[in-house]
C-alpha cells in the first residue's frame, strides 16, 4: 500500500487500495465476494487490537489500524506510532524504528496467553544482530506483566512464566535454555 494522505506532523497516515490489489498483497489467489470477505474478517480483526505504549513514564494507546470499505476499495488508517514506523521516521536519538515479524502459526501453536506475550517480547528482543541474548527472569517477567503484584502472585507468575519458556523452547528454531535465574536465547537460521 502507498500513503496517499499523511498529515503534517507526520503522526497520521492512510492509504487507498483495491480490494483486488489487498488480496494480491496478503496472497489470495482469486476475486470475487469470497475474498472480500476473507479480507474484511481480517481487517475487523486488525481493526480491534488494541496498540499501547509506554515510555518515559507517558502512556499512549489506540487502535491498530482502522478502515472504510466500499464497493471498489477501501481506504485504511495505521495508528500513529506504526505509521512512523512503517515509513521510517528516526527517533528523535537518531535510530531507526523498526518492527519484527512474527509468526502467527508459532504464536497460536502456544496455549497460554502468557506464553504468547513471552514469545513475542522474546522474538522481538531477539532480533538483534547478536547471536546469543541473556535475560534475567525477573525481567523477562516485567515485559510479559507490566503491572506490581503480590508475593504470592509473583510466584504463579513464574511458574507460569517457566512454563512459557518450555513451550517455546519446544518450537522450531528456538534456543532457550535457563541457569538459575538467567535465560540464553539462541536463535537458529530457521527461526529468526
Amino acid at each position: 500500500l502507498e500513503v496517499d494522505d499523511l498529515r503534517a506532523d507526520g503522526w497520521s497516515a492512510t492509504a487507498a487500495a483495491s480490494w483486488r490489489g489487498l488480496a494480491q498483497l496478503a496472497g489470495l489467489a482469486g476475486s470475487g465476494p469470497p475474498v472480500r470477505c476473507i479480507l474484511e474478517r481480517s481487517l475487523q480483526r486488525l481493526a480491534a487490537i488494541t496498540v499501547e505504549r509506554r515510555a518515559g513514564g507517558l502512556a499512549t494507546g489506540s487502535r491498530l489500524l482502522s478502515f472504510h470499505a466500499t464497493s471498489d476499495g477501501l481506504r485504511v488508517a495505521l495508528n500513529p506510532s506504526c505509521s512512523l514506523v512503517a515509513r521510517g521516521v528516526p527517533l528523535p536519538s537518531g535510530r531507526t524504528r523498526r518492527y519484527v515479524s512474527l509468526s502467527l502459526d508459532e504464536r497460536y501453536s502456544l496455549a497460554d496467553p502468557a506464553a504468547r506475550v513471552a514469545h513475542a517480547w522474546l522474538r522481538a528482543w531477539s532480533s538483534s544482530k547478536k547471536a546469543e541474548r541473556k535475560i534475567s527472569l525477573d525481567r523477562l517477567m516485567s515485559n510479559v506483566w507490566s503491572d506490581d503484584c503480590r508475593r504470592s502472585t509473583r510466584g504463579r507468575r513464574r511458574t507460569r512464566l517457566l512454563a512459557a519458556i518450555e513451550a517455546i523452547k519446544a518450537l522450531p528454531g528456538w534456543s532457550l535454555e535457563r541457569g538459575g535465574s538467567l535465560c540464553v536465547l539462541a536463535r537458529s537460521a530457521a527461526g529468526a
